[in-house]
């Protein structure tokens, strides 16, 4: 052992490949002799500490390593195991490059082991972290790589071990980093961030990692993880690897800069998805599973980490919405509704930090999910020509007409229908329900549409079974809720306040857009209903039992479209400067338009009872009273509303000689001045609408014949406001 470390190089070259040789001997007599000798003589050359820049331990550990492979005997892989467990008991403070034909034997034990081998292995593993764990620095990656080939073993107590020891690697990298961050406490230079973290502010020094400590210390646990994310056999290793991928991302993504952000979501997060953008990978239940929790969980990620990381760069949530398209895309139900639930998460988390570029991305991602899951291959669908005198039109018809129905999939057309009611939902929750009454993680479409992440096929059956209904055939709607019944029994608030609402955050062209989903949706079911050739042809092809519809589909998203439209209008009017127009081309104007038509159409089902399904026509009554209602919810339907205030106040008020009952009387006029220009400003507001009301006021006295009483009381409360706004004026 004198000898110089140069010389023991050049020896060691010749004895390496004899001690390979003779340690691979089907003999165990004299494997056994040769490991023995060998662990004696690493023994003793791990005595001395190794110089820099040398890695002499690792060439004459190495022979372990090749042994462990080459030789199939047990006893031998065990005798290895124990001749290592003595050397990083006795030298591991010793130990440089030694470190990585060490783990390369545990790694390889991890996956090729089984039963005590594998908890012997793992346990000098575990030794090493609570014992030795400082010395390991300059095998860090290999030490990383081992743990992440022990969470491929099939044993759970073991993976699950080997992924706390993955996050107790990780907090000791944060630690490290708050240690440096509190060394530099009094430099002005000091960059400072804000963390939100559960909804409690607090400011936080933050030190980002440099380039050497990010690739060789974090990435190797990050990407680890994802690796067992993608690769491993086993559901709850791949579920539980992708909850702790993301704690520790969350935990510790403040210090990474914005460039290690990009790395980590090309190379870490989309490999998970790699699958979903294959059009002609078959899914896997346990596959569509992972995806869907690892997007929830990156939409987590986005919430957490905007402040600090995404705020500046919009790649991130690019990749989110592409995502949530791919989902959508997928030719399954469950998928395409999870899809839709992620993107309201994305939005409800995420949506009062959003500027005009990011409201640009969401809103052209809506727009691409409605018209992917309209199904307008219906519509071109050619239902044959006229015979000639000849017959040959009949013929040729005959046949385009069978080619044609070859290749339309009804099946799929019914799943982007029932997708496309979840959009439709989504559009409303988001129009529709007050801002001020949303928790910030979550939202009340998530608590609607929970069912839908459920893995059972009982469950999936029943969640999807009344939207395939809306093409399948008609049902009876009213026992489920007919369309706008969540206003006709509601009171009438007698002082109407406008409360905000999630879209009204976003710029005036974006929300348009928004409307005109809506509107592309009920324009495509309407015409699809009407055309009763296209339906009964449909039904005789025999792939359906019964008359196709979409009555469902169309109450729901004209339902949702006016009430979206009296929304926006409560809240800005007639518009104001440049604005004006556009809201009366985008608003105002259609929101005319269609509530005469709702009420108009009602009134010609009355008229020929019998041509019209029973329940299309108790629809079509609740859409009416739905008109009725909005129309009374506007402010301007109570113009008198502080002249009555003002004379009610000054009734109760006794003349008397008091000053201080002068002074009373006359505050109490002058709020009701007060009252009675701010209504006059709605007057002004309103102008456009206010014009309409003798158009409206017709149609109601062709109503006062219906014989059903919730369509009465709607008629009563109208006919009573309208009435006295006519008279008054």
């Amino acid at each position: 052992m004198v000898r110089i470390r140069f010389e023991w190089t050049q020896i060691w070259r010749i004895l390496q490949s004899y001690f390979n040789a003779v340690g691979c001997s089907s003999n165990t007599t004299v494997s056994t002799f040769a490991i023995d000798s060998l662990r004696q003589l690493a023994m003793k050359f791990l005595a001395r500490d190794e110089l820099a820049h040398f890695n002499t331990q690792n060439e004459l550990l190495r022979p372990f390593e090749h042994i462990y492979k080459n030789n199939p005997s047990a006893v031998i892989h065990d005798l290895i195991i124990q001749s290592l467990r003595q050397m990083i008991s006795a030298r591991a403070s010793n130990i440089r490059s030694g470190w990585k034909p060490m783990f390369g034997v545990f790694g390889r034990t991890a996956t090729h082991g089984s039963g005590a081998l594998v908890e012997n292995a793992f346990s000098i593993v575990q030794m090493i972290y609570d014992n030795s764990f400082e010395v390991v620095e300059t095998s860090f990656v290999d030490y990383v790589n081992c743990l992440v080939e022990f969470c491929f073993n099939y044993d759970e107590e073991v993976v699950n071990s080997s992924m706390v020891l993955l996050k107790k690697c990780a907090r000791g990298l944060w630690l490290e980093a708050r240690a440096v961050a509190v060394s530099k406490e009094e430099h002005p230079h000091q960059e400072k961030h804000l963390v939100l973290e559960e909804g409690q502010a607090k400011e936080t020094a933050i030190v980002e990692e440099d380039e050497d400590t990010f690739f060789l210390k974090w990435f190797p646990i990050v990407y680890g993880l994802s690796r067992v994310v993608i690769d491993s056999e086993l559901p709850n290793v791949r579920s539980r690897a992708l909850v702790t991928l993301f704690e520790i991302l969350n935990g510790s993504g403040e210090i990474f800069e914005s460039q290690y952000w990009s790395k980590i979501y090309r190379v870490v997060l989309m490999p998970i998805f790699e699958d979903l953008k294959d059009p002609d990978y078959k899914r896997r239940d346990l596959t569509t599973t992972i995806w869907i929790q690892a997007l929830r969980l990156m939409i987590n990620l986005y919430s957490r980490q905007y402040h600090q990381v995404f705020y500046a760069q919009t790649d991130f949530l690019k990749g989110l919405l592409e995502l949530i398209t791919l989902l959508v895309s997928k030719k399954s139900e469950n998928l395409g509704q999870m899809g839709i639930f992620c993107l309201s998460q994305l939005v409800t988390k995420n949506g009062p930090m959003f500027d005009e570029e990011r409201w640009e991305l969401v809103t052209s991602t809506l727009e691409t999910i409605f018209e992917m899951t309209t199904p307008h291959e219906v519509m071109v669908l050619d239902t044959g020509a006229p015979p000639t005198e000849n017959g040959e039109g009949a013929t040729s018809a005959t046949v385009t007409t069978a080619a044609t129905m070859h290749k339309f999939d009804f099946q799929e057309t019914v799943t982007k229908c029932a997708v496309h009611l979840v959009a439709i939902t989504f559009v409303k929750d988001m129009a529709l329900v007050d801002l001020s009454l949303w928790p910030s993680s979550s939202s009340p479409y998530a608590a609607h549409h929970l069912s839908a992440s459920s893995n059972s096929p009982q469950s999936q059956a029943q969640q999807g079974q009344s939207e395939r209904e809306s093409v399948a055939g008609p049902r009876s709607s009213t026992s489920s809720g007919a369309p706008g019944s969540d206003h006709a029994h509601a009171p009438v608030p007698q002082s109407p306040a406008l409360r905000p609402r999630f879209l009204h955050n976003m710029p005036t062209g974006l929300r348009h857009r928004w409307l005109e989903c809506l509107r592309k949706s009920y324009r495509f079911v309407r015409a699809f209903n009407d055309n009763f050739e296209l339906r009964h042809y449909l039904y005789k092809s025999g792939q359906i039992q019964q008359m196709p519809n979409m009555f469902k589909q169309e109450n729901l998203a004209l339902t949702t479209y006016v009430s979206v439209l009296f929304d926006f209008y409560r809240q800005f009017g007639d518009g104001e400067g440049y604005d004006a127009e556009d809201e009366i081309q985008a608003v105002l104007e259609p929101l005319v338009q269609e509530s005469k038509l709702i009420v108009a159409r009602y009134l010609g089902m009355l008229s020929e009872p019998t041509k019209y399904p029973k329940d299309v026509i108790v629809n079509q009554s609740q859409l009416t009273i739905m008109v009725l209602r909005e129309l009374q919810r506007t402010p301007i339907w109570w113009p008198n509303a502080a002249v009555v205030t003002s004379s009610s106040a000054g009734g109760r008020a006794s003349p008397s000689s008091d000053s201080s009952s002068q002074m009373k009387h006359s505050q109490q006029q002058a709020n009701g001045g007060h009252h009675q220009a701010a209504l006059d400003a709605d007057k002004r507001k309103y102008q456009g609408l206010r014009k309409e009301l003798p158009d409206y006021f017709r149609l109601a006295i062709r109503l006062i014949g219906v014989e059903r009483t919730d369509v009465r009381v709607a008629l009563q409360e109208f006919m009573g406001h309208v009435g006295e706004l006519l008279v008054l004026e």
